[in-house]
C-alpha cells in the first residue's frame, strides 16, 4: 500500500490477498522493491521483501506466509546484482551514449526475483533527462523502458 494513510517515512504497509480477497499475510515497514521469487514452496511462489535496507525471503509454510520478518532468511544479490550492472552498461542503449548509470527503487512492484531497473543520463543530452533500463539477469535480457512504466 503506497500512499499516507499506509506509509511513514519511506516505509509501507504490504498486504498479500487471496483469490477471494481475504488476506492471507501482512507485513509493516516495507520498502521497494517487493519482488516475486524465483521459487515456490508449498505450491506458492517465494516473496522477497526489503525492510531496514535488508531483503527477506518469505515461503509459504503451515498454510501461510511468515509475516514476522526478523525470523525469515536474509536474502542477498550482490552476485546477481553485479551481473545486471554488467548487462546494463554492455547495453547497446548504455554504449550509444549513457553514463551515470545507477539502480532506480522505483523498480515496478511483484517485479521477478532476477530484475533489476538502472536508470542513466545520455553523454550529449543537455536536458539532463532520465532513462531507464530493466534488466533480467535470467533471461540475460535488457530493454529499455520509460518512467511512467515503472510506477505502480
Amino acid at each position: 500500500m503506497q500512499s499516507e494513510s499506509y506509509c511513514e517515512q519511506n516505509e509501507c504497509k504490504a498486504y498479500l490477498f487471496d483469490d477471494q480477497y481475504k488476506i492471507m499475510a501482512k507485513w509493516e515497514k516495507i520498502q521497494q522493491p517487493v519482488l516475486i521469487g524465483d521459487d515456490i514452496n508449498n505450491g506458492w511462489k517465494d516473496i522477497l521483501l526489503t525492510s531496514d535496507n535488508q531483503t527477506y525471503l518469505i515461503q509459504y509454510t503451515d498454510k501461510t506466509y511468515n509475516e514476522k520478518l526478523s525470523t525469515a532468511p536474509k536474502y542477498t544479490d550482490k552476485a546477481q546484482a553485479l551481473e545486471a550492472v554488467g548487462l546494463a552498461i554492455d547495453s547497446e542503449y548504455y554504449q550509444a551514449n549513457g553514463t551515470n548509470l545507477e539502480l532506480d527503487y522505483n523498480q515496478p512492484i511483484f517485479d521477478c526475483q532476477t530484475c533489476y531497473l538502472f536508470s542513466y543520463e545520455e553523454l550529449d543530452n543537455t536536458n539532463s533527462q532520465q532513462h531507464y533500463l530493466a534488466v533480467n539477469v535470467a533471461t540475460g535480457s535488457v530493454r529499455k523502458v520509460n518512467h511512467s512504466q515503472n510506477k505502480q
